[in-house]
């Protein structure tokens, strides 16, 4: 992720899972944003359980100290806000059905080690399984800082035509990627 330090020479091994309550969230340290610190030690499992959002955690194998995590929640966009195409396409319901990746993190030990990639991929992936069920148009997000919104850019993520740092990845691209 971009503000990883350095990249390690070998992907750190993890398996990611959704959070529960034998997940060891106390550690997690994310210094360069405290705010994705402070929400998976103090309110992931809340808004988990409350069904707000769903929280999946990147854990080492045959531990439960949680290493990264993200959160995905369903939104709905305003059509002009999100993209010409969308407008088109939504117009006539002035609304875009859309998964929203609420947060995602890793804690400063790991980064650098690929888990923000992982979960990334994971999150897309979660993304299309629940558009072919219900139906979603995209994956939208809102990035920390340009920084961030480069690198997302360069995985297919486009800004929202209002600007700022809302952005998102057509469903119909990931799906694409995810077959081909």
């Amino acid at each position: 992720m971009p503000t990883a330090k350095g990249d390690r020479p070998d992907p750190i091994e993890i398996e990611i899972q959704p959070l529960d309550s034998t997940h060891e969230r106390g550690a997690f340290c994310c210094a360069s944003t405290k705010r994705i610190q402070n929400y998976c030690r103090n309110n992931a499992r809340k808004d988990h359980d409350a069904y707000k959002v769903r929280v999946y955690v990147a854990v080492a194998p045959s531990t439960k100290r949680v290493l990264g995590f993200y959160s995905l929640t369903i939104k709905s966009l305003i059509p002009e806000d999100v993209s010409e195409a969308a407008k088109e396409k939504f117009s006539r319901v002035s609304a875009v059905p859309a998964i929203y990746l609420a947060m995602i993190g890793v804690t400063d030990e790991c980064a650098g080690g690929g888990i923000g990639k992982k979960l990334l991929a994971h999150a897309i992936a979660r993304a299309v399984e629940v558009s072919e069920i219900a139906g979603a148009f995209a994956l939208a997000l809102d990035a920390l800082d340009e920084e961030v919104a480069a690198f997302y850019s360069a995985l297919g993520f486009e800004l929202f035509t209002t600007g700022e740092l809302q952005m998102f990845l057509p469903l119909s691209v990931a799906r694409e990627s995810l077959v081909g």
